[in-house]
């Protein structure tokens, strides 16, 4: 309303002062867009912290309108050149505290021009400081209420039906749970956006959409813009009768152990690999929680150097960082040396999805041996059928089996995914997780409006830090 009052007012001093037409009809199409697009500004603000940063907010402009009027009275004429009465002590400094001037206050020395100056700062900065009291964002309450964890632990065992269910309870999230509905939301906020992990989890798509609508609403209230990362091709329909857009994101590998096998041409290279790392003496061993001490600590270490020698950091969101609390509760497999040296690992965590397992980190010490990310994916695999899961889910593959690009913004990705060399290592992992001919599940990115995704990128690589 701010900006549509100084573009009202710009669009008539134009026309008025000196008939200057164009410059009219720019800030009348400024008028028209603020219009037309006005259900995207909206921002919650928080009454009591609204009402203290106001009476603060006072108190700083009374202190600065006072400092100008006492200090244009009582100066020295030689200053100025004006023996300033109250009236004109009041007139000025309305005139510079509002940083409109006035030619007839001409400073005859640095004295003079130094008090302007401070009160013309003084006069800006209480002004923002005013402002920034009215339009305060409301800060929202990130802790989750013990009957909240308690509500959404039962939902999800049992309703849970997704890889990703797991991370949704996890430590960096905010639970959206609505009292007469047996379903949750698990997001994040980032700026003015709330980050939802995949689906919500819920009895039925009955449910869902009720949960996802109550969601919208909530963050309509709240100066909020819902994305919902890494949904399922099957789900997408639930949002689009809700009128929510979609931008595919890339696929998930799902292994069918059923039909896995070492045999034959395609499978040569992970023989092969698997047949080196058991000649270098290089043995497999599952380890059933608790997790002792001891090996937890040799898991650190090799945790640790896999972060510095690869140079990356943990993330968290649709995936876990190193906890000792967390893995001491988990299997691990390990691969180690004939000196009972660990040089690789990986910790199997809890997967929702009918008849499926999967795990969280896949770790290795710098001097581990080509293929021993083979050997340990394999080692998983018969880990599973020993237990009779049939599926193995290898994660995502950004960006990829986008085969034929309907959307402008799909196009650019598949180009990006293609052409340009910074994205390369996208291909590499869609290459490496072809090798165990998985199963390939579309994955989705759910938005409301096209320019909603210039905020993206860098709104995902905020939500997925520690």
């Amino acid at each position: 309303w701010a900006a549509i009052a100084l573009s009202l007012f710009s669009a008539v001093g134009h026309i008025t002062k000196g008939a200057n037409y164009p410059e009219a009809i720019a800030a009348l199409v400024v008028i028209l867009t603020l219009l037309s697009t006005r259900k995207e500004y909206n921002v919650r603000t928080n009454p009591r912290i609204q009402s203290m940063g106001i009476k603060a907010a006072a108190l700083v402009v009374s202190s600065v309108l006072i400092y100008g009027i006492v200090g244009f009275y009582l100066l020295d004429k030689k200053h100025f050149m004006i023996d300033f009465s109250l009236m004109q002590s009041i007139k000025f400094t309305l005139l510079n505290f509002s940083l409109l001037g006035s030619p007839d206050l001409i400073p005859r020395d640095s004295f003079a021009l130094d008090f302007l100056y401070t009160l013309r700062i003084g006069g800006f900065a209480s002004i923002a400081f005013m402002l920034y009291s009215l339009i305060r964002p409301y800060v929202f309450r990130t802790n989750i209420l013990p009957e909240e964890r308690i509500k959404a632990e039962s939902i999800v065992q049992q309703y849970g039906r997704s890889a990703l269910d797991y991370f949704k309870l996890y430590y960096d999230k905010q639970l959206f749970i609505v009292p007469d509905l047996d379903a949750f939301i698990s997001y994040k906020v980032k700026g003015n956006f709330a980050v939802a992990l995949e689906d919500p989890v819920a009895p039925d798509r009955e449910e869902m959409k009720k949960i996802i609508a109550t969601f919208r609403d909530f963050c309509h209230e709240n100066g909020l813009k819902e994305i919902y990362y890494r949904v399922p091709r099957e789900s997408l329909d639930i949002y689009e009768e809700l009128s929510k857009k979609s931008l595919f994101l890339g696929q998930e590998g799902v292994v069918d152990l059923s039909s896995f096998t070492l045999e034959g041409g395609e499978r040569k290279s992970i023989r092969n690999a698997l047949n080196k790392i058991t000649e270098q003496g290089y043995t497999a061993k599952i380890h059933t929680p608790p997790i002792k001490d001891g090996l937890i600590q040799k898991l650190k270490t090799v945790s640790e150097e896999w972060l510095k020698t690869s140079g990356r950091k943990e993330i968290i969101f649709s995936q876990g960082l190193f906890s000792e609390k967390e893995i001491k509760q988990q299997t691990v497999i390990t691969v180690e040396n004939k000196e009972e040296k660990i040089i690789a690992f990986l910790n199997i965590i809890p997967d929702y999805a009918k008849n499926e397992g999967t795990y969280d980190l896949l770790r290795k010490t710098a001097d581990a041996p080509n293929g021993i990310m083979d050997f340990i994916l394999v080692e998983l695999f018969r880990y599973f059928r020993s237990e009779g899961i049939q599926f193995v889910n290898l994660g995502l593959a950004p960006m990829s089996g986008l085969d034929a690009p309907q959307k402008f913004s799909e196009k650019s990705m598949k180009f990006a995914y293609e052409k340009i060399r910074s994205f390369s290592h996208y291909k590499g992992q869609r290459e490496y997780k072809d090798k165990f001919h998985p199963i390939w599940k579309d994955k989705y990115l759910i938005y409301d409006n096209d320019y909603d995704l210039v905020s993206v990128p860098s709104l995902l690589a905020r939500v997925i830090k520690s």
